[in-house]
């Protein structure tokens, strides 16, 4: 089971999300019973179904976020000064190391993308050990799509850039009545979403079924036998407390 740090605790890299980057989830922590305290027991993992699955991106603490709604991601080491940083293209299903060159390795700090997940830009910032001024890195990922993604509408379909994701809900995939699917770019597809594909959401209601029910105060489930005395279904509710009872009696 996995395990993670969230920002009370500033050793570790931050736990990031973000609105627009549906289903995905950056996170610093360990898998195993309980969580790791150390920095050499934790490493980066991602998500790209709201943290129900995670997966394992590098060894070690690092700070990070997301870009082009969940389909850049930029990680770095923060717990030790680094020349490197680690980018994913497919939304986390791939990774590949890059070196920033320069000069001398940076303490980093934190990383930073578009609030909104619209761009292809991420800042790096943090300090040369031994030296008081800051650094700024400006990282562009956008040369890396040679096009912008098409075919929003047909969201699912084999020739569209987009496919249809739902959160994990019930066996019929609802969540509180209803189903909703999101709109996001498929791994695969080697294109650009940009700042002109707002989130899109397809929402329908599901239908009631008797699991959705669950009996009043002071009545309980009957059984088969006394059910079909009473003509009625074999999970229907049935009055259960006497005179002057003022709990519900055991089902």
């Amino acid at each position: 089971e996995f395990r993670a740090h969230k920002e009370v605790d500033r050793r570790f890299g931050a736990f990031v999300t973000n609105e627009h980057a549906i289903g995905v989830v950056l996170g610093v922590g360990n898998v195993g019973s309980e969580l790791a305290d150390r920095l050499d027991e934790v490493s980066a993992f991602v998500s790209r179904d709201a943290g129900d699955t995670w997966k394992f991106v590098k060894k070690g603490s690092h700070a990070g976020d997301v870009a082009d709604q969940g389909t850049l991601l930029l990680l770095a080491r923060n717990d030790k000064a680094t020349n490197e940083i680690t980018i994913s293209a497919d939304g986390g299903e791939s990774y590949r190391t890059c070196s920033l060159q320069l000069e001398d390795d940076v303490e980093i700090t934190d990383v930073i993308a578009d609030p909104n997940a619209t761009s292809a830009n991420f800042l790096i910032y943090g300090k040369v050990p031994g030296k008081k001024d800051a650094v700024f890195i400006s990282v562009d990922l956008g040369m890396l799509f040679p096009r912008r993604c098409s075919d929003r509408d047909l969201a699912g379909d084999d020739g569209s850039d987009f496919e249809l994701w739902s959160p994990k809900g019930n066996a019929r995939g609802c969540e509180m009545g209803r189903k909703v699917e999101y709109v996001r770019r498929k791994t695969h597809a080697r294109c650009y979403v940009g700042s002109k594909g707002a989130v899109e959401t397809l929402e329908h209601d599901c239908p009631c079924t008797e699991s959705d029910y669950e009996c009043d105060y002071c009545h309980e489930r009957v059984g088969e036998a006394r059910a079909a005395q009473l003509n009625q279904s074999a999970t229907a509710c049935t009055w259960a407390c006497g005179d002057g009872e003022s709990s519900p009696a055991d089902p």
